[in-house]
């Protein structure tokens, strides 16, 4: 192979590289309705999840073929420094349980509490696990008939507060877990919508 007149390049390298990702998320999702006594209300949901990723690869170069019509790794030099090969894997799984439990009474009084529950394979000791629980509560206030009778241009208004605990463990490979306080309050007047929104939240070093 001439590059340049007079200047012949005679390395002949080759090259090889393979790389496989493979990714799976299996899932499963129970779910429970029920009124009870007319006025109760009930939705129950519990589910899994599982996430398995596996990627493997290699990469190989020689140099010093007898020819360039045959860039084969096999052809190259086998002398000392004359090939070089790299390969790499990566395992990760993530199991995750979660469920919720709503409860209205007469579509005005309302609950929920909710919870996750993850493991990651990524993670070691104590940060392996973590429990993120969280509940509400909220109070339809629009359709009190005191509140009608003394708002009548006012169609919805709606009134929650939260309270929860989160985890990320993205890209860093140790979560930071914060805690959330949330108060919301909703109201329509002629079709317009005005929410006010407070957040709190302050951050821990650990999952729990």
């Amino acid at each position: 192979m001439k590059n340049t007149p007079g200047n012949f390049v005679r390395t002949r390298s080759a090259t090889a590289y393979y790389n496989r990702d493979f990714r799976q998320t299996y899932n499963a999702v129970l779910n429970y309705n029920e009124t009870f006594f007319l006025d109760h209300h009930v939705e129950v949901m519990l589910g899994m999840e599982y996430y398995n990723k596996y990627q493997r690869g290699f990469e190989a170069q020689g140099q010093g073929a007898p020819t360039d019509d045959l860039p084969d790794l096999s052809l190259t030099d086998k002398g000392e420094g004359k090939r070089t090969i790299n390969s790499w894997h990566e395992k990760q799984r993530i199991l995750s349980f979660f469920g919720r439990l709503n409860y209205d009474f007469k579509d005005k009084y309302l609950l929920s509490f909710v919870f996750r529950r993850d493991g990651y394979s990524s993670l070691l000791g104590d940060n392996r696990w973590g429990f993120f629980p969280g509940v509400s509560a909220g109070w339809i206030f629009g359709r009190e008939d005191f509140i009608k009778e003394a708002i009548p241009v006012m169609s919805f208004g709606k009134l929650r507060a939260s309270y929860g605990i989160n985890g990320n463990a993205s890209g860093i490979g140790v979560p930071i877990p914060y805690r959330e306080a949330t108060v919301q309050a909703t109201a329509t007047v002629h079709s317009t919508i005005t929410e006010i929104l407070l957040i709190s939240s302050q951050n821990f070093p650990t999952l729990t």
